[in-house]
């Protein structure tokens, strides 16, 4: 039995997207999901599975969170308030 893969978008791909499966035999596909071009939220995408010119759509839904991260960059302020002096730093 032939099979071959796609996907509704390109957060889903296949490392082997086509092969070949014998009867009675088993066979793992995997698929990898590219977070790369997500913010964090949740998406949905579709796999199409065609075995033998019979297609199957397998529902996905992806949760992605990106962390986000602030830098600041070291502040050193000096004020000169009834002469003493206050330092002040933020990091």
């Amino acid at each position: 039995m032939n099979y071959a893969l796609t996907a509704s978008n390109n957060f889903i791909s296949f490392p082997i997207p086509t092969g070949n499966i014998s009867q009675f035999q088993e066979s793992n596909i995997s698929f990898k999901v590219n977070r790369n071009n997500m913010s964090s939220g949740t998406y949905y995408s579709q796999m199409f599975l065609n075995i033998n010119n019979k297609l199957d759509t397998i529902q996905v839904k992806i949760e992605n969170f990106k962390e986000q991260k602030l830098h600041f960059k070291q502040i050193l302020l000096m004020l000169n308030i009834r002469k003493r002096d206050i330092i002040v730093y933020i990091s």
